[in-house]
C-alpha cells in the first residue's frame, strides 16, 4: 500500500516535470522565433517585399564583381535591399533600397572603399556608386533618412 502511494507520487512528479519542461521549451522556441523574425525581414529581399513597405525606393548600378562585397556590407548595416540583373547591360546589377537609408548606404560604401584600398579599380567603382547615390539624393530632397525611433 505504501509502495503504491510512493509509486503514484513518483509518476505524478515525473508527469509534472515533463509538463514544466514542455512549457519552458515552448517559451524558449517562441522567443527564438521572435528574434529570428527581425533577421528574416532585413537584408536582401524581393523587390515586391521591399515595395510593400510603402517607402520610396532608390537604386544604384554595380558591376558583378562588386556585388558580393556590397551585399555583405549592406547586410551588416541592416539595410533592406533588392538586387536585380540589369537587362540592358548584362554585366551590371541594380541594387534597390529605401531612399531613407542613403546615409547607411554611403557608410557601407566607405567601408568597402577602406577595405579594398589596395585594389584601385574597385576604389574607383565605389566612388562612382557613391556619386550616383549622392546625385539621386540631391534630385529628391525627400530621400533623407527618417529619424530613428
Amino acid at each position: 500500500m505504501i509502495a503504491d502511494e510512493a509509486q503514484n507520487v513518483v509518476v505524478h512528479m515525473t508527469y509534472r516535470g515533463g509538463e514544466l519542461a514542455g512549457k519552458g521549451g515552448l517559451a524558449l522556441i517562441k522567443a527564438a522565433a521572435k528574434g529570428m523574425q527581425h533577421y528574416l525581414e532585413t537584408g536582401e529581399q524581393s523587390i515586391k517585399k521591399l515595395n510593400k513597405k510603402g517607402l520610396q525606393l532608390e537604386s544604384i548600378s554595380v558591376s558583378e564583381l562588386d556585388l558580393r562585397s556590397i551585399k555583405k556590407e549592406l547586410k551588416e548595416f541592416g539595410v533592406d535591399f533588392s538586387v536585380m540583373k540589369n537587362i540592358a547591360d548584362k554585366d551590371t546589377y541594380d541594387v534597390f533600397f529605401k531612399a531613407r537609408d542613403v546615409t547607411q548606404i554611403n557608410k557601407a560604401l566607405e567601408n568597402i572603399l577602406v577595405k579594398n584600398m589596395e585594389k584601385e579599380p574597385m576604389a574607383d567603382r565605389v566612388k562612382n556608386v557613391k556619386k550616383q547615390v549622392r546625385e539621386k539624393t540631391y534630385e529628391n530632397p525627400q530621400a533623407k533618412r527618417a529619424p530613428e525611433r
